[in-house]
């Protein structure tokens, strides 16, 4: 998706549906992701624009936003809950965030991810993430901010979450950055906005609700100096304070089609991978 060649945002209609579908907002659409990123005058107009879009409470019957079938027997009460604080862990720690992410954002759930370095657009759509209502932040300044110069950033990383808490359904973050104070205030917005964070990696000082993981990784595709990669298995676990017990389920995350997939729904293929050969 080209990024704009400025950083104004694109005024729609007051009708016009904003996150969470809710309706007569601000009347801003957010730049589409890396058009906010950049020198310290792009994140001074990400913080006022997503602090232009804060949304009221959520209903009590959108406590929770969707997940994947295959993901959501995991999970409390099927969903993601709003106001939880959810650990992504492990080597494929952004590709758990992003499947996480996939199923609100179809159902017009609006996600911000805020200094996470190597955002790929690319990979964001192939699970499914809607790109229109996918919005970057880079963190000037922060140790995991994609566009990070190590100068002094105008706005803190507790001042851009914040304001990102306080505009979209779903947040993806790292807790660089972040005192043992400045979570425990996080976390209290959360819980008053009814959004999500997602952590991408270490905890840091949030206490999270819940830690999710997929582990053991396995490809199919590639036989000895032929083929392609076409699916990949792994073991997905969520646990965690908020879950009465660790769950865990076998998945192609993704399968031959580019979808989640229980594996044991997968009869027709085969149970052993196929093993790439190193050359050179």
């Amino acid at each position: 998706m080209a990024s704009p060649a400025h950083n104004t945002p694109e005024r729609i209609p007051h009708d016009a549906a904003g996150p969470s579908g809710a309706s007569g907002l601000s009347g801003v659409r957010p730049a589409p992701l890396g058009a906010l990123n950049g020198a310290s005058s792009g994140a001074r107009a990400a913080v006022t624009l997503l602090r232009s879009r804060t949304r009221p409470l959520a209903l009590a019957g959108e406590r929770v936003l969707p997940l994947h079938p295959d993901l959501a027997h995991l999970f409390p009460g099927g969903g993601l809950r709003r106001g939880s604080v959810v650990g992504c862990r492990g080597s494929m720690s952004y590709s758990v965030a992003m499947a996480l992410s996939a199923t609100a954002s179809r159902n017009g759930a609006w996600t911000g991810v805020v200094g996470v370095r190597g955002l790929g657009l690319a990979a964001a759509a192939e699970w499914g993430v809607a790109l229109e209502r996918l919005v970057g932040v880079g963190v000037v300044g922060s140790a995991d901010s994609a566009t990070g110069t190590g100068a002094e950033p105008p706005w803190s990383v507790p001042q851009v979450l914040a304001a990102a808490i306080d505009g979209f359904d779903i947040v993806v973050a790292s807790s660089g950055g972040i005192r043992p104070g400045e979570a425990r205030r996080l976390t209290a917005r959360l819980l008053q906005r009814g959004a999500v964070l997602l952590l991408v990696g270490r905890n840091g000082a949030f206490e999270v609700d819940l830690v999710c993981s997929a582990q053991q990784p396995r490809w199919w595709g590639v036989g000895s100096g032929h083929g392609r990669l076409l699916r990949r298995a792994v073991e997905f676990e969520v646990s965690g304070r908020r879950a009465d017990r660790a769950r865990g389920a076998a998945l192609w995350f993704p399968s031959s089609d580019g979808e989640i997939a229980a594996r044991e729904h997968r009869s027709g293929e085969s149970v052993e991978p196929l093993h790439i050969t190193r050359t050179g």
